[in-house]
């Protein structure tokens, strides 16, 4: 998916074909859930908080939430449990604290304002039984219990993030991931922190380069795959690692 309303689908990794959505709108991110008994839901979304979502990839719907007009960044799905208490919803975040949920993918609950920052949000993550939702004033983490409950979530900002690469504080974050119990922050000034807890991050300098006689460069995607890590940056950088 991407800019226009673009979304491509494959079999096989190799040959994509491109779908109509009806939208002329980018699309920045998309998630697909198990809604159990053989139901699964494919959700996208992107600029002026557009929403679509397809039961089989092909044929696309334009759905919204109430009042919502700020672009959406990451959607996800997750199932968590507290205090006894087992939910699920797809979740997405997005600028100016944009907070919206759904059940079901068609009917959404806009939930903004209710996060206690006023940060674009451009990630949303769940392990170790916390969420945990990273944003760019102040490289602001969101962590905690339950996402619907206000009272559950502690806000911080990673104030000065050092990179001993370069001596450079307070880099611009561009991209999260999560995977083996570790958080992974990646962005500009070859930055990358972890964390296993979501609240205390450690920056990482060890660095095997693709590329010979580069020192530095900005990280701009990261994910886990495979028990792997894999970042990739300007200058044709690719990183990866398998214990972050």
């Amino acid at each position: 998916m991407g800019a226009g309303g673009k979304v491509l689908t494959s079999p096989n990794g190799t040959a994509w074909t491109a779908q109509a959505t009806g939208i002329g709108d980018d699309l920045y991110s998309i998630t697909v859930a198990d809604l159990g008994g053989g139901t699964y839901k494919a959700i996208a979304v992107g600029s002026g908080g557009v929403i679509i979502n397809s039961s089989n990839t092909t044929s696309w719907n334009l759905v919204s939430a109430p009042g919502l007009t700020d672009d959406l960044q990451n959607v996800t799905y997750v199932t968590w449990t507290y205090q006894a208490v087992t939910k699920s919803r797809y979740i997405a975040v997005g600028n100016n604290a944009a907070l919206v949920v759904s059940t079901d993918g068609s009917t959404w609950t806009n939930l903004t304002g209710n996060l206690n920052t006023k940060a674009h949000l451009f990630n949303v993550h769940y392990g170790m039984t916390r969420f945990w939702v990273l944003g760019s004033i102040g490289y602001t983490t969101i962590y905690g219990f339950d996402i619907l409950n206000a009272l559950t979530l502690t806000t911080q900002s990673i104030a000065v993030v050092y990179n001993a690469t370069t001596g450079y504080n307070g880099p611009t974050i561009n991209c999260s991931t999560y995977g083996l119990s570790t958080y992974v922050i990646v962005g500009s000034y070859d930055s990358v922190l972890t964390s296993t807890d979501g609240q205390t991050f450690v920056s990482q300098t060890q660095r095997s380069f693709t590329l010979q006689n580069l020192n530095s460069a900005d990280i701009f995607g990261c994910v886990f795959a495979n028990s792997v890590f894999y970042a990739v940056g300007n200058l044709g950088l690719i990183l990866q690692s398998d214990d972050s």
